[in-house]
């Protein structure tokens, strides 16, 4: 066993604290005794709505986790709307839709990677650097909850439940 993965091995059995917040606005603390009892409380208290801080500019996860992430994990729900006969995938986080949009890669000198991303429009009152600019109108704006973009190391613990990574 390498020192990395000896670091890493301790560090899943530290005990620490999860402070989260209700959808009433309440704070809660939470212990927890490894990182597997917090994601499983993270899991739980995510299913009734409860979120913890929200990163500038939304979460980021690897491209690979769009389709069996845990959404629990970040106090969101996920739900479809039919819109006009287009079956769109929807997240449901403190009280805002975020609707699922997929970029396909680009190359030449624009190169950028495929990514999905859950978004919702701006809305006055949004804090302005949370608001990305829409390309088409300067007036419009979005703001991004998660983003699922470039390779990275995955793991089962960020995947809803019996959608474990496949042995390579």
């Amino acid at each position: 066993m390498n020192i990395d993965n000896s670091i890493r091995q301790a560090t899943y059995k530290l005990p620490g604290t999860l402070r989260l917040v209700n959808p009433c606005g309440m704070e809660l603390t939470i212990p927890y005794s490894d990182i597997t009892q917090a994601f499983q409380i993270m899991a739980a208290y995510g299913e009734m709505g409860c979120t913890s801080t929200f990163p500038d500019g939304g979460y980021t996860f690897p491209y690979e986790y769009a389709d069996s992430f845990d959404f629990r994990l970040i106090g969101a729900s996920e739900f479809t709307i039919n819109d006009n006969g287009e079956t769109i995938r929807c997240l449901k986080w403190r009280g805002q839709i975020y609707k699922r949009r997929t970029y396909e890669a680009t190359t030449g000198a624009r190169r950028m990677p495929a990514k999905i991303k859950y978004s919702r429009g701006s809305r006055p009152g949004d804090p302005p650097h949370l608001v990305e600019p829409d390309a088409g109108d300067a007036k419009k704006g979005y703001v991004t909850l998660i983003t699922f973009v470039g390779a990275g190391k995955l793991s089962d613990i960020y995947l809803k439940p019996n959608n474990a990574i496949a042995a390579a």
